[in-house]
């Protein structure tokens, strides 16, 4: 009102586009990270899918065949899957962490009152990297094999120790790994966090 009464609708114009002016640097900004973010996004959906060339053998799983099998039809209860947590994941971590530590990196190894296991590795500036392993529920499925005489709500449910990185689920189970193998993932993983911060740097 006050610039309308002093010099009509032209200082009302000067005066909007002399505040809009900082404005939309601010959104040049904005619109700069969002598109950085999406950039190492994309990349790092890229890297997650890429065949990397590994330098050690492919693992062979003891106990053949059979003991994939009864892995891919379990349905584990909670306390099946913290104690593999804590008595697998957590020594894997434990021994990776020190192997780091003497490398100088600074590692953190971490558990939650659910029973995860997260393991962390600092780089600095660049992006942390970051393994957890976490029990997670699921509505037991029809097929599966269940005792009819128990009609609680947990004997309705099973649990994955399934895989977190930084970015979130990786929708795969590591339940009834041995610990070799466990490390073996945690490096695949690494090894392909390591080469994000190649790509992006």
């Amino acid at each position: 009102m006050a610039l309308l009464l002093a010099d009509g609708l032209k200082a009302l114009q000067t005066a909007t586009i002399a505040s809009a002016l900082p404005f939309a640097m601010v959104l040049l900004a904005a619109t700069w990270g969002l598109l950085k973010a999406l950039h190492r996004d994309a990349t790092k959906r890229g890297i997650r899918y890429q065949a990397l060339n590994l330098s050690r053998p492919a693992h062979r799983q003891q106990g053949g065949w059979q003991r994939r099998l009864r892995n891919i039809l379990m349905f584990s209860r909670r306390t099946h899957v913290t104690r593999f947590i804590g008595e697998v994941v957590q020594p894997a971590c434990d021994e990776v962490a020190e192997e780091l530590r003497k490398q100088g990196y600074e590692v953190q190894v971490k558990n939650g009152a659910d029973g995860r296991c997260k393991l962390t590795v600092g780089h600095g500036a660049d992006v942390d990297f970051s393994y957890e392993v976490r029990p997670r529920t699921f509505l037991l499925p029809r097929f599966a094999p269940r005792d009819n005489n128990d009609e609680s709500s947990d004997a309705r449910k099973y649990f994955r120790a399934e895989v977190y990185l930084r970015e979130g689920g990786q929708d795969y189970d590591v339940m009834g790994w041995s610990r070799e193998e466990v490390i073996g993932d945690l490096l695949d993983q690494y090894e392909k966090h390591l080469h994000f911060l190649h790509v992006v740097r």
